[in-house]
């Protein structure tokens, strides 16, 4: 469970386009070739090769350390009334916290994460990087789309100077710089704490909606369809 919530918060700190869902969205129109081209080369600058495996190993050993430690030394209650627990229940539990129930369940567990996110960070560097030719069309042509080729030409111009450069080279891994890290980490408990209320919010604003099915009230076709989508043999699931 803990590992679990762990890799959730690690998705989280990812780069969003590291965990974009297939969406269906409005086909973009189409840009002017040259205009196009101009925003390419910016793209390129923003996102020169490399970037993502850069970022994914400095997230990991930066960023995600920080985080699991901010989070391994937060009380149990906290992790437990984010999750949406009742006050009457919260008040029955003790003041440990995640770090002391982890020493019990898993004596392992600091070596277990740290070799965890020693492998992810690489490999979702690597799996990332192939993805960098479609980021950058994907920015060429929002790009082109947002900005004239005036302004485009502008930007490039900019970004033709060594400042510019330098800023444009460096957009994606001032994510890991100790500055940001150190902000990022600040963050987390006050995330934390005000995750109940939000998760409050939420129960309200669905209360109307019918509940969930449990196992038992499900019907013995939709039982069948269940087990077809999880790949068990519907015949052997019993009405």
């Amino acid at each position: 469970m803990i590992r679990k919530l762990l890799v959730a918060t690690a998705l989280v700190a990812t780069p969003v386009v590291a965990q974009a869902q297939p969406v269906v969205v409005p086909a973009a129109s189409a840009a002017d070739p040259a205009q196009l081209a101009l925003a390419r080369g910016i793209a390129l600058t923003m996102l020169p090769d490399g970037t993502f495996e850069k970022l994914m190993s400095a997230m990991m050993g930066g960023l995600m350390q920080r985080m699991t430690d901010s989070m391994m030394n937060m009380p149990m209650k906290s992790i437990a009334g984010m999750g949406g627990m009742s006050e009457e229940k919260l008040k029955a539990m003790g003041p440990g916290t995640m770090r002391q129930m982890a020493a019990i369940l898993d004596p392992a567990f600091d070596q277990r994460m740290k070799i965890m996110l020693d492998i992810m960070g690489p490999e979702m560097g690597k799996l990332m990087t192939t993805m960098e030719p479609d980021m950058r069309d994907g920015l060429a042509e929002a790009y082109a789309a947002r900005f004239s080729a005036a302004e485009l030409r502008d930007i490039a111009g900019f970004f033709k100077t060594p400042a510019g450069a330098k800023f444009a080279g460096q957009i994606m891994t001032t994510q890991t710089d100790p500055a940001f890290l150190n902000r990022m980490q600040a963050l987390v408990p006050r995330m934390m704490q005000g995750m109940p209320a939000v998760m409050r919010k939420v129960e309200a604003a669905t209360a109307a909606l019918p509940k969930p099915k449990r196992p038992q009230d499900l019907t013995a076709a939709e039982k069948a369809e269940l087990e077809k989508i999880l790949g068990t043999d519907p015949a052997k699931v019993k009405p």
